[in-house]
């Protein structure tokens, strides 16, 4: 079993980045991490 989160870097203007568990990574090739959910699932960054 996978814990944890991983930290999304989410590119464009007024996006925060965003976090995703690792139970929600389906794979991971040639560098990309391919994911199970949707962009608007995602938790976002709180902004500081």
């Amino acid at each position: 079993m996978r814990l944890g989160f991983i930290k999304v870097d989410r590119k464009g203007f007024l996006k925060s980045d965003a976090y995703v568990a690792a139970a929600e990574i389906d794979r991971v090739h040639d560098g990309a991490v391919h994911l199970t959910v949707a962009d608007r699932e995602m938790l976002k960054e709180a902004d500081t």
